[in-house]
């Protein structure tokens, strides 16, 4: 039974990996995050990943089988799951938007929803806001109504181990956006934020913005046995 991906699905705010009778195998806020267990699922089982589900009619299957888009499978090379290596990405909210915060300086602040870039050079990935410690970079911005989304991906160094360690274990379960403002307005004391630039983001125990947080961590992608020895990035074709 092929796997596929979808956003048309009532119990996943984001993307989800469901099977073709639409029994859900996990909920993802980033695509990549859903086209990669989908992958991983399918090589488990040797079959071939079914791509991206655009549900027409919920009523209906044939139809939503044959809203099936086609997916086009980009070899790349799988990684050892050692300590070190294999995948080491984290993805999250980066900020929510439209929540006041009060940040180190005391200062009361709102990001307003376009503020933060989503291209450009990529933020780098802190640990407590402190530039000697940095641990690795965000690889991808997704803007939303409610807030930035992100993924990132941690350095193959002892830093890099630590955090990832740190992640996993719910101790920096949280993150926290470091930016220079560059267009903003004051609504009494508060700083209301139209447009910064995004220098970096940084793992906390504890977010300034209730709500930016980690919602998915990838330690490493074990080597598969039977399909192929690779991995997959997707792209989507239109249609």
């Amino acid at each position: 039974m092929p796997y596929y991906i979808t956003k048309d699905t009532e119990d996943c705010a984001g993307w989800a990996v469901v099977t073709a009778d639409m029994e859900i195998k996990g909920c993802h806020l980033l695509k990549s995050d859903a086209v990669d267990q989908m992958v991983a699922i399918s090589q488990e089982e040797g079959i071939e990943p079914g791509g991206e589900l655009e549900i027409e009619d919920d009523d209906d299957m044939e139809e939503m089988q044959a809203a099936t888009k086609p997916v086009k499978l980009q070899a790349q090379v799988w990684l050892e799951a050692a300590k070190g290596k294999g995948k080491r990405t984290i993805s999250g909210i980066a900020v929510p938007y439209g929540v006041e915060a009060t940040v180190l300086s005391g200062d009361k602040i709102r990001i307003e929803a376009g503020a933060l870039p989503v291209d450009g050079k990529a933020p780098k990935l802190f640990m407590y806001h402190d530039s000697t410690q940095p641990v690795g970079v965000v690889t991808e911005r997704v803007e939303t109504d409610e807030g930035m989304l992100f993924s990132a991906r941690i350095a193959a160094t002892a830093a890099g181990d630590e955090a990832l360690t740190l992640a996993q274990e719910g101790v920096l379960d949280s993150v926290s956006v470091g930016i220079n403002p560059t267009k903003w307005r004051m609504d009494g004391d508060t700083m209301v934020v139209k447009a910064a630039d995004w220098v970096e983001l940084s793992l906390v125990p504890v977010p300034a913005f209730a709500g930016a947080t980690i919602t998915d961590i990838a330690a490493s992608i074990h080597k598969p046995t039977g399909l192929c020895q690779s991995c997959y990035e997707e792209i989507i074709e239109g249609e």
